[in-house]
C-alpha cells in the first residue's frame, strides 16, 4: 500500500477523533516557493533543508525554499512562541536614534491607520521598526497594515516580532492567527491562539474559539499527529462544550449554531458513515497482510531445496494463494473506496478558510482586532468533530506487500453549532454612537520621496508621493527646509515636477540617450528625517523600454532617486518598500524628458552629485 494512502483520511480539525498518544512532533514549518508547507523538524543541509516529516525525511533544495519557521524556543528572546529565525528588523544605520524620528513616525503611522491609508501606514511603521527594532507598536502597526493590504505573508514577521514579550493580548493574537492561517502555517496559529485562550479562560471568547477551530481544520496529515494538534483539539472541545452548556436546545456545527436535535442527527449520520470507513479500512489492512504473507510464501517456495517437481507444486500453490489474496485486496479496496465516498457525501460543517480581521487596535492592551467567524469567500467543507473526516483524496491505494495500511487518523470530538445569544457568549462590544461626540481633529498624512534638481529651482520626484498633497517641503543637503509646489505630473509615468523658487540648487544633467548596464542611484536607504544624507546605491538596468525595471543590491526605500550613468541621469527609480530588489520599477529617460519639457539645464552643474538631492516631504 502506498504511503500516500494514509492521507485519504486526513484528520481535519474538528472531525470527531479520539486523541492518540505518541511522541510529540515538532511543528517546524518549511514553505516552498510553490506554496507547499512541510511540517516536522527542519535541519539545514549543504544544499538546502531536510524536513523530518511523519512520512520520513524530505530533502528540499535551497532554491525551492521560500521561508522556514522554527518551533524551538528561542533563548535569545526567551519567548517560546517566537521562532528562532524571527527577530526584530535591524536598523541599517549606525548612528544614534533621533527621538524626534520615533515620535514623528509613530504619529504618522497612527494617523495613516486611522485614515485607512494602509500604504502610508506600512511605510511609516516600516521606517519606525528600522530605527527602533524593539518597538512592539511598530511591529504591530506594520503587521496590521499588511493585513489590511491583503498581504498576510508579509504581516507574519513584524507581528511575531511584536509578540516577543508575553503575555499576548487579544488584538495581537487574532492578527497573528489571521496572518499565519493565510500563510499556510495553521499550526503556528494554533499555538498562539491556544496560549491566549489558556491564559484567558473566562469570559468565553467565541470568536477566539472559532479561530482555534479554523486553524485546526487546516492542519495537514503530519501536523494532525502532533502533540500540539492533540492539545489544541482538547482545548477546543473543552471550550466548545462550555459554549454549548450556556445554550438551551442549541449546538454548534462548525462555527454555526443550530437546533440541538438537528445537529445530533447530523453527528450520528457522520459517525455511522465513519464507522463503515473504519471497518472497510480494517478489512483492507487484513487483505494486504494476506498478500504480504502469500508473497513471502512464494519467495520461500521458489528457493526451496527440493526436487523441481515438488518445488513447482509449492510455487503453484503459493501463486494461487497470492492470486486469491490480491483478489481479496481488490475487493476490500473497492469497499473502502465506496465507504469513503459515502462519507464524503454526508454533509459536514463548513469551516471558514480564513480568519477575517475586523478591527485594529494599536494599543498594547487586550482588545481591538477580532477574528470573524463569518466564512470568507471560498470555504472549505470540513467534517464535524463528532463524526469522521472526509477523505482528502479518492485515488484508490495500491496493495504493497511491504507496507501495511495505517489505521484511520484519531478522531476529534467537537460540539455542535447554534446562533449564540449575546447574553451568554463573549460578543464584541457594540461601539458607542458618536453622533453627539465632538468632531475629531483633521488627520494629516505624510509621504516621503527622493527629489533631484534638473535646474536651480526645478526638481523631479515620484508622483505617488505628492499626489493630493496640500503642502510640499524639500530638505537640502546644506540643511535648508524650503517650500515647493507641484508644477506638473505624469501619472502614467510615475513622475512629478516640483518648483522651489528659492532653492538655488546644483543640478544634474539629463543623458543624451537612454541606456542600461551598471548604474548608480542616489537616495535615502536609511531613515533620516531631520538630517538627510544622500547615499549611493549600485544598480543594474536592462535596455530601456516600457515597464522598465532595475536591479538593486539594497532597498532604495523611497521612490524618486535618479539613476545615473557617466554623470548624467538616465532614469528615475520608483520602487516602494515591497518592490523586489531584482525588479524595482523605474521611469525611462524618455519619460523624464517629457516631464522636463526642455526645462532642464545643469547650471550650475553639481560638483558633488549628492548636492542635487533633496528629501521631499508631502503632507495631505
Amino acid at each position: 500500500m502506498k504511503r500516500t494512502c494514509k492521507q485519504i483520511l486526513l484528520c481535519a480539525a474538528l472531525a470527531s477523533l479520539m486523541l492518540r498518544s505518541g511522541p510529540a512532533v515538532l511543528a517546524d514549518s518549511l514553505v516552498t516557493v510553490d506554496g507547499d508547507v512541510l511540517n516536522g523538524t527542519v535541519t539545514k543541509t549543504a544544499t538546502g533543508y531536510t524536513v523530518q516529516t511523519q512520512d520520513g525525511p524530505v530533502d528540499i533544495t535551497a532554491d525551492r525554499v521560500k521561508r522556514v519557521l522554527y518551533d524551538h524556543p528561542t533563548p535569545t528572546h526567551g519567548n517560546p512562541l517566537l521562532p528562532t529565525g524571527v527577530a526584530p528588523l535591524k536598523s541599517t544605520s549606525k548612528r544614534a536614534v533621533d527621538p524626534r524620528e520615533i515620535t514623528a513616525l509613530t504619529q504618522q503611522g497612527e494617523a495613516a491607520m486611522a485614515a485607512g491609508e494602509f500604504v502610508d501606514a506600512r511605510d511609516a511603521f516600516a521606517d519606525l521598526l528600522s530605527v527602533d527594532p524593539k518597538s512592539a507598536l511598530a511591529g504591530r502597526g506594520l503587521g496590521y497594515a499588511y493585513l489590511k493590504l491583503d498581504k498576510p505573508t508579509r504581516a507574519v514577521k513584524p507581528l511575531e516580532a511584536a509578540a516577543i514579550n508575553p503575555p499576548l493580548d487579544r488584538s495581537l493574537t487574532m492578527a497573528l492567527a489571521a496572518s499565519l492561517v493565510a500563510s499556510h502555517n495553521p499550526m503556528r496559529a494554533v499555538k498562539f491562539v491556544k496560549t491566549y485562550l489558556e491564559a484567558h479562560p473566562t469570559p468565553l471568547d467565541e470568536p477566539a474559539i472559532n479561530t482555534l477551530g479554523i486553524a485546526l481544520s487546516q492542519a495537514d496529515s503530519a501536523a494532525s499527529k502532533s502533540a500540539l494538534f492533540a492539545d489544541g483539539v482538547k482545548l477546543y472541545n473543552k471550550l466548545n462544550a462550555q459554549l454549548e452548556a450556556n445554550q438551551t436546545g442549541k449546538k454548534r456545527w462548525g462555527v454555526e449554531w443550530q437546533d440541538a436535535d438537528t445537529v445530533s442527527a447530523k453527528q450520528k449520520a457522520r459517525q455511522e458513515a465513519q464507522k463503515k470507513v473504519d471497518e472497510a479500512w480494517a478489512k483492507l489492512q487484513a487483505a494486504n497482510a494476506q498478500v504480504s504473507a502469500a508473497q513471502n510464501e512464494l519467495n520461500i517456495a521458489s528457493n526451496a531445496p527440493v526436487r523441481h517437481s515438488t518445488r513447482d507444486q509449492m510455487v503453484q500453490a503459493a501463486q494461487n494463494k497470492l492470486s486469491n489474496a490480491s483478489t481479496a485486496v481488490d475487493k476490500a479496496q473497492s469497499a473502502y473506496d465506496d465507504a469513503t465516498k459515502a462519507l464524503a457525501e454526508v454533509p459536514g460543517p463548513t469551516w471558514p478558510t480564513a480568519v477575517a480581521l475586523e478591527d485594529v487596535d494599536l494599543s498594547l492592551s487586550p482588545g481591538g482586532a477580532i477574528a470573524s467567524a463569518s466564512p470568507a469567500p471560498g470555504t472549505a467543507s470540513l467534517q464535524h468533530p463528532d463524526t469522521a473526516v472526509a477523505p482528502v483524496q479518492t485515488a484508490p491505494p495500491q496493495p504493497d506487500p511491504d507496507v501495511k495500511p495505517e489505521p484511520s487518523p484519531p478522531k476529534i470530538a467537537q460540539a455542535t453549532p447554534v446562533a449564540p445569544t449575546p447574553a451568554k457568549t463573549n460578543q464584541p462590544a457594540t461601539p458607542k454612537s458618536t453622533a453627539s461626540a465632538a468632531p475629531l481633529p483633521p488627520v494629516h498624512l505624510t509621504r516621503y520621496a527622493v527629489g533631484f534638481a534638473i535646474s536651480p529651482d526645478l526638481l523631479v520626484t515620484a508622483a505617488s508621493a505628492v499626489e493630493g498633497a496640500t503642502e510640499v517641503q524639500i530638505d537640502t543637503l546644506d540643511g535648508r527646509s524650503l517650500k515647493a509646489e507641484v508644477v506638473r505630473t505624469l501619472h502614467g509615468e510615475g513622475l512629478a515636477l516640483l518648483k522651489s523658487a528659492d532653492a538655488r540648487l546644483s543640478s544634474l544633467p539629463l543623458a543624451a540617450a537612454p541606456t542600461g548596464g551598471s548604474l548608480t542611484c542616489l537616495g535615502f536607504p536609511e531613515v533620516e528625517l531631520f538630517n538627510p544624507v544622500a547615499k549611493e546605491m549600485p544598480a543594474t538596468g536592462t535596455n530601456q523600454s516600457d515597464n522598465w525595471t532595475v536591479s538593486f543590491e539594497m532597498s532604495p526605500r523611497l521612490p524618486g532617486g535618479p539613476l545615473i550613468k557617466a554623470g548624467t541621469v538616465v532614469g528615475v527609480e520608483l520602487g516602494d518598500r515591497d518592490s523586489e530588489l531584482g525588479q524595482i520599477p523605474a521611469a525611462t529617460l524618455k519619460s523624464l524628458m517629457t516631464l522636463a519639457d526642455n526645462s532642464a539645464h545643469a547650471n550650475p552643474p553639481a560638483t558633488d552629485v549628492r548636492q542635487a538631492i533633496v528629501l521631499v516631504t508631502a503632507t495631505r
